[in-house]
């Protein structure tokens, strides 16, 4: 035991939504059986679940050097026209691509730059593990203890 005062969550608590706790009020569900009422982080969460496809992140490496045609980013990528297609069909649904035609040939260009050039960003990153002792992570709970309960809900 920690040592810290024990929280009941309540109903619309913005902590028990974001920790995936049981709300006994909330009908909304993500996966996993938690239920998660904010809508923000909902969709939050399912931005993430289609860009964590790996044949997604190597589309949107490849456009983040600039447009490219379906034949292009299948070239590229090595592998065939439908599967390129149902990609840029996921990402053109999330507002993340878009694409122009010229003549037959749809040319593929970013929608949110800035999003994506930080999810690579973020991507590239080194976040190493930081190994910890026991004796350090409980003297660190109850450092938080004796701040009192509300240093132990956040």
């Amino acid at each position: 035991m920690c040592g810290c005062t024990p929280v009941v969550p309540r109903p619309g608590d913005p902590w028990v939504r974001l920790q995936g706790i049981r709300d006994p009020g909330g009908s909304s569900r993500a996966g996993g059986g938690e239920i998660v009422r904010d809508p923000e982080i909902r969709e939050r969460a399912e931005l993430l679940r289609l860009l964590g496809h790996p044949t997604r992140l190597l589309i949107l490496q490849e456009l983040a050097r600039g447009v490219k045609c379906v034949t292009d980013i299948q070239d590229l990528l090595d592998i065939p026209q439908p599967n390129v297609s149902q990609h840029l069909a996921v990402l053109r649904q999330a507002r993340i691509v878009d694409y122009y035609e010229e003549g037959r040939l749809r040319c593929y260009y970013l929608l949110r730059p800035a999003l994506v050039a930080a999810l690579l960003g973020f991507l590239e990153g080194d976040y190493p593990v930081e190994r910890r002792g026991r004796g350090e992570v409980r003297q660190e709970g109850r450092d938080r203890a004796s701040k009192g309960p509300s240093a132990c809900a956040r």
